[in-house]
């Protein structure tokens, strides 16, 4: 669990990649559908997030763009992936506004994107 949780750490302190915001919700959205990798769909949702409820379709768009791990998984990755997703729920659940939909959003990318990146191939 520690190294999942460093590998984490890792990938969300790695950015390679410079992205230019669009000023719409609607040309962010086209940005990230139009990504064919899950990083750069990931890096998009992330740096031009809104801090609003818009950010969930950003991150769904993103994530779809990521789930290609689930079938690779065991069932005792599949254990770890749901239970780093329950801790996003519960690390939210109590709270209310469009800022903690947001946060729980992408908490929920960085553990989408974290196990695409274990189950993936190395290029």
């Amino acid at each position: 669990m520690k190294m999942i949780l460093s590998l984490l750490a890792l990938s969300l302190s790695i950015s390679a990649m410079a992205v230019e915001c669009p000023s719409t919700a609607e040309e962010v959205q086209t940005q990230i559908e139009q990504q064919t990798e899950c990083y750069f769909a990931a890096q998009i949702a992330r740096e031009c997030a809104w801090g609003s409820s818009i950010d969930v379709q950003f991150v769904s768009s993103a994530a779809e763009k990521c789930m290609d791990f689930e079938p690779k998984m065991k069932r005792s990755d599949k254990k770890i992936y749901n239970n780093l997703l329950t801790k996003c729920n519960k690390k939210y659940e109590n709270q209310e506004g469009t800022l903690y939909r947001s946060m729980h959003a992408h908490c929920t990318l960085n553990v989408i994107e974290l196990m695409h990146n274990l189950f993936s191939p190395v290029e």
